[in-house]
């Protein structure tokens, strides 16, 4: 498959620069989805490292002709979205670093981990609760080290069971809590940041609150019980959970490090709620200067090499190269010919048009699985059918960056990549959960996101 791909991708490199040398800016959009298609063969079949697809990406956009220069190239790296992501693994590794993260999972386990099935559960609403406030990729490795160790309490063969629904769980749960906050992905911030840059409107923290965690508090249940009646775990025996439990080591009382990230998060939190009423906050801003806070000499609880080597390069140029090959595909019309072959939505029935924009962006998930592609290739197109139905375009982002962020019909993003690369589940049993999660969702977010529309005069 890699040298089919391979071949694939060089094929649609050399027709771009056909075009670009024989008719110029004249097929520019044919040459921008050439590029494109290239850029997610490299990507999804792993021709190259990760980063090194990157940089191939951005020094390849300026000679095919899809940027004028190489700073446009780069356009993707200055957007506040790639620095907030970097300022995530600072939060993540300060909640490693206190007690604070195994002390919720210790009272989630004491509480559910009666038996396998809601010992299962523990993890997914621990896993999401915590993604709610932090990126869902520094949460779901979080959660996988933990997994790992908790899976050596059981007997070898019942391990590889047990560990297919504990790793897929954790991936699906770090995406669904993620919906929760605009804080919880940088999807969501990127798709409110596109918003503001196409319409001038904005969607406040509670506002997205009010779409996000009531469509996560339905979905979360919902996902657990397709998981393990598809999945079902095997049980282990209540003295090597307890002996799990013990060997966390928790202190009675808090450490001086366990106060100085609650001072710290709670303190975000309080700015990131109150940026709702107070526009000249900046949520972006806030997770930046609480990464500061988690590193400052003497008072931090991460000294400042731990956090250079806790970041996932591989993400910051991923992220950065994406946000730079959606921005082209914007600037060079590929959003307006998708447009153009869209039904006409005005006088349909909000529900219908909240729905048909999630299933949109479901649809196109499974063909271009990444969440950051999407959101910068279709932000315009949502925004313009929500535009034509006469529904507040803060509305229909809000909804499409929730259906975003649950992507794993397919173990191929970056979430999910992380738990399946531990070998214990194949591809295929993943769809067999997210398949039916995914048709569900459409139907959620259509019902949450009208009855929220209509409390806040948005329908």
């Amino acid at each position: 498959m890699k040298k089919i791909s391979s071949v694939i991708a060089v094929l649609c490199v050399m027709v771009a620069f056909y075009l670009r040398f024989a008719y110029g800016l004249d097929k520019i959009v044919e040459i921008s989805i050439l590029s494109l298609i290239a850029f997610l063969i490299l990507l999804v079949f792993e021709i190259f490292p990760v980063t090194l697809t990157c940089f191939l990406t951005v020094g390849m956009m300026p000679i095919i002709g899809v940027t004028a220069d190489f700073n446009t190239a780069l356009s993707g790296f200055s957007n506040q979205v790639v620095y907030f992501i970097l300022a995530s693994f600072g939060f993540a590794l300060a909640m490693t670093k206190s007690t604070l993260s195994k002390r919720l999972l210790r009272v989630l386990i004491q509480k559910f981990g009666k038996n396998s099935k809601l010992l299962v559960l523990s993890f997914m609403v621990c896993a999401a609760i915590l993604s709610s406030l932090i990126s869902n990729l520094p949460i779901c490795a979080l959660f996988l080290a933990v997994a790992q160790e908790l899976l050596k309490c059981y007997p070898e063969a019942e391990r590889k069971q047990t560990g297919k629904t504990l790793m897929i769980g954790i991936s699906i749960s770090s995406m669904i809590g993620g919906v929760m906050t605009p804080a919880g992905s940088s999807l969501n911030l990127l798709a409110i940041s596109m918003l503001n840059d196409y319409t001038g409107h904005t969607v406040t923290f509670v506002q997205w609150m009010s779409v996000g965690i009531p469509v996560a508090i339905l979905v979360l249940p919902l996902s657990w019980m397709i998981l393990v009646k598809i999945h079902p775990p095997s049980e282990i025996k209540k003295e090597d959970l307890t002996a799990f439990i013990d060997g966390f080591h928790i202190p009675d009382k808090f450490t001086a490090g366990d106060k100085k990230v609650l001072l710290v998060t709670g303190t975000m939190l309080f700015f990131w709620v109150l940026s709702s009423w107070v526009p000249q906050i900046n949520i972006m801003v806030v997770a930046v200067i609480g990464c500061v806070l988690f590193c400052a000499p003497k008072f931090g609880v991460v000294d400042m090499q731990e956090f250079l080597e806790s970041v996932n390069w591989d993400t910051f140029f991923l992220v950065g190269t994406v946000l730079s090959v959606g921005a082209t595909l914007v600037r060079n019309g590929v959003s307006d010919v998708l447009t153009a072959f869209l039904p006409e939505m005005s006088g349909t029935a909000a529900i219908l048009v909240l729905m048909f924009i999630a299933f949109l962006t479901f649809a196109l998930l499974v063909v271009i699985p990444g969440g950051h592609t999407i959101v910068t290739f279709l932000a315009p197109v949502v925004t313009e059918i929500a535009v034509t139905a006469g529904i507040f375009p803060g509305l229909a982002i809000t909804v499409f960056g929730i259906c975003a962020c649950n992507c794993y019909i397919l173990p191929l993003d970056a979430v999910c990549l992380l738990t399946y690369s531990k070998g214990y589940y194949k591809m295929t049993e993943m769809t067999k959960v997210t398949l039916p999660l995914q048709i569900s969702i459409i139907g959620i977010v259509g019902v949450v996101g009208t009855v929220v529309g209509k409390l806040f005069g948005w329908l």
